[in-house]
């Protein structure tokens, strides 16, 4: 008579099954969660641009009404920053005054870091 063994453990059928499972998973979960890293860093560049925009309001009160002529002069206006932010992709954020009427823009290159097209983000 044989002696009986134990059979403690998974089969190798049963752990790639498992596998499987968790690569459908990730599958599934991965590009939703890119969709909404590339949200995240839209709505924050959206919040840095009205930093900035705040930034350049302050120093038109305290100027009488002059533009800045670049972000560098509203740096002592953006707290805790020892330099003018970038968007949420590291490039610097374009900014263009109109001293004849007082108007100003403020553009990232948005996701694809190519200023002028469609993915753009400004004020």
């Amino acid at each position: 008579m044989r002696p009986k063994r134990s059979r403690a453990g998974f089969t190798l059928i049963e752990i790639m099954l498992v596998v499987v499972i968790i690569g459908l998973l990730a599958a599934v979960v991965t590009p939703r969660l890119m969709g909404n890293l590339a949200k995240g860093q839209i709505a924050a560049t959206r919040a840095s641009i009205k930093n900035l925009e705040t930034a350049i309001d302050q120093y038109q009160l305290d100027h009488s009404g002059r533009l800045p002529n670049s972000l560098q002069e509203i740096l002592p206006y953006l707290r805790n920053q020892k330099s003018v932010p970038k968007d949420s992709w590291g490039m610097e954020f374009s900014y263009t005054p109109n001293h004849a009427d007082g108007s100003f823009s403020i553009v990232s290159a948005g996701p694809d870091g190519i200023m002028g097209s469609a993915d753009d983000i400004s004020n």
